[in-house]
């Protein structure tokens, strides 16, 4: 690597040279020049030569980077495969039991319960209903990430699946009136979690923060470990040192 730098090196100052004696200057002028020019302004003048020439290779050949690229991703892929083979196609019967068994109980309420039973319930049926979905659309992109080799990024995804859980457990667990208020809030522009100030739990609690962390608490099946995993996908998902540990192999 520095051979192919120092040879960057000097091709860059025999250019430099060229430039100055097209220019007209002389030989004693030249020798001064290289005197004065300090090794800042040359790796300068490299990084920009050699970017603009990358740029125009890469653009000349991008079909053939990108079919490079492409095989390359697909080796790494079924070496995945090879290794947690098993453990990819139990997630992928998961999935499908998870997204089958939420059409057939949709059918089967759509068909068997009258609209006066429904009634009561519907609101809670229908945040349920859609935190299912969301929550099966992020185990598929967990599993999308784990083949790619992006281990971090799914376990980020599976900090909101988890906290998707939850809030499903606290809005069965407090009923309809609470699943009223986050339908309500979904439409609005509000982050917080208001939504959960009318619940059972907030108001047997002596005045708790509105946060994730109180819903986590109190939504029944949470436990040590579980919490534990939570706190570790928050580090890295946002801008923790936590994350060095994952990127100093680079």
């Amino acid at each position: 690597m520095e051979d192919s730098l120092m040879d960057i090196y000097d091709k860059t100052l025999e250019e430099l040279v060229d430039k100055w004696i097209l220019q007209g200057l002389s030989d004693e002028e030249v020798n001064q020049k290289i005197e004065e020019f300090d090794s800042e302004k040359v790796l300068s003048f490299i990084v920009e030569t050699s970017s603009k020439d990358m740029f125009k290779f890469a653009k000349k050949n991008r079909k053939r980077i990108a079919k490079t690229s492409e095989k390359s991703n697909k080796e790494f892929i079924a070496h995945q495969d090879k290794l947690w083979g098993k453990c990819f196609e139990a997630s992928e019967v998961m999935y499908t039991l998870a997204i089958e068994a939420a059409e057939l109980y949709g059918k089967y309420v759509e068909e068997n319960v009258s609209a006066d039973q429904k009634e009561p319930k519907k609101f809670t049926y229908l945040a349920l209903q859609h935190i299912h979905g969301r929550v099966c659309q992020q185990f598929a992109e967990v599993l999308c990430l784990l083949r790619g080799g992006f281990a971090d990024a799914a376990h980020a995804r599976w900090r909101s699946m988890y906290e998707l859980c939850c809030t499903a457990e606290f809005i069965k667990r407090n009923g309809e009136d609470i699943a009223i208020k986050y339908i309500e809030q979904v439409e609005t522009e509000d982050k917080s979690y208001a939504w959960i100030k009318e619940s059972k739990a907030y108001k047997s609690a002596s005045k708790p923060r509105l946060t994730f962390d109180f819903i986590q608490k109190t939504c029944g099946f949470v436990n040590d470990d579980l919490e534990r995993q939570y706190n570790l996908a928050c580090f890295v998902h946002h801008a923790s040192p936590r994350n060095f540990q994952a990127t100093k192999q680079w």
